[in-house]
């Protein structure tokens, strides 16, 4: 029989969460996306540390909630719990783009490690950009 799951708001979490359902679930699932906005949702949310609802940190977040989903559709083992770990990127102009490799829930206090600007960085986030755009938007 297949399930039907809802998922509301499309934001980084959302397209997340209904993709990889989508994608691990294939034909066990039926996964419907509502939004009622038009645009992705930037905030924060709060609980014993404030963790950014962006970008990386969301779409992990929404790795996590999926397995689980898919692991109590199909009856198998929960996953590891969301561990609050991410890139960001920042551009510097002339195709320069530093990196920060951030781990907000992994000890004691959130803790991160910046790289210098350069190219290569920039190759890696027009990378990750192009891997999302694909498999959100099929672009």
């Amino acid at each position: 029989m297949t399930q039907h799951v809802l998922v509301l708001g499309a934001g980084f979490s959302g397209l997340e969460l209904a993709t990889r359902l989508s994608e691990t679930l294939q034909d066990a699932v039926r996964v419907t996306l509502l939004d009622r906005n038009g645009s992705f949702v930037f905030g924060f949310c709060t609980g014993p540390r404030i963790v950014p609802k962006a970008g990386i940190f969301a779409e992990a977040a929404a790795r996590v909630v999926a397995d689980d989903i898919a692991a109590t559709i199909v009856g198998g083992e929960p996953p590891a719990p969301y561990g609050g770990s991410g890139v960001c990127y920042a551009e510097f102009g002339d195709g320069l783009v530093s990196k920060v490799e951030v781990d907000l829930l992994g000890g004691p206090a959130a803790a991160a490690q910046r790289h210098d600007p350069s190219r290569e960085h920039a190759a890696e986030k027009e990378e990750f950009g192009a891997t999302r755009r694909a498999r959100w938007f099929g672009l």
